[in-house]
């Protein structure tokens, strides 16, 4: 079955001004937290919205970032996950 025959939607995902934007990686900096520390290098509030978005339309992610040439597929799930607060 085709994409379009399934109904489903796409989002095409960059990374970069998207899930870690300046004011997100600012404000990493000012506390001293690396953003390469686990669960750091996305905007928590940015994770939770794509994720809804996901959850209610269903929608498959194509990665569209260069990051998907330096990360394979599960290391890019796990950092999709909400992280605490820094």
């Amino acid at each position: 079955m085709s994409l379009r025959a399934s109904g489903k939607s796409l989002v095409f995902l960059d990374f970069d001004g998207v899930l870690n934007h300046a004011a997100w990686l600012e404000k990493l900096f000012l506390k001293g937290i690396d953003e390469w520390s686990p669960g750091m290098s996305f905007d928590r509030e940015c994770v939770a919205r794509l994720n809804r978005i996901i959850d209610e339309t269903g929608a498959l992610v194509v990665v569209s970032s260069s990051w998907r040439h330096a990360f394979v597929a599960f290391r890019f799930c796990s950092r999709l996950t909400v992280s605490q607060e820094p």
